[in-house]
């Protein structure tokens, strides 16, 4: 994560009313969520560029 990004949830962790340990708890979960979600986000990308290579050697294979 970027500088930013940490910068802009210790933001919305304190506008909740977070602070000290409870901050420090909120931006540990917050970042773990955000990587999980990125990381599918990769995988299903990643799936998506598997089924259209699939789908192009298909017809490939059936045009001749």
């Amino acid at each position: 994560m970027s500088a930013k990004e940490i910068k802009a949830l210790i933001e919305v962790g304190t506008s909740l009313g977070y602070s000290g340990e409870e901050l420090k708890q909120f931006l540990t979960k917050e970042r773990m969520r955000i990587d999980k979600e990125k990381e599918r986000q990769e995988k299903e990308k990643e799936m998506e560029q598997e089924r259209l290579r699939t789908f192009e050697l298909e017809k490939i294979s059936f045009g001749k």
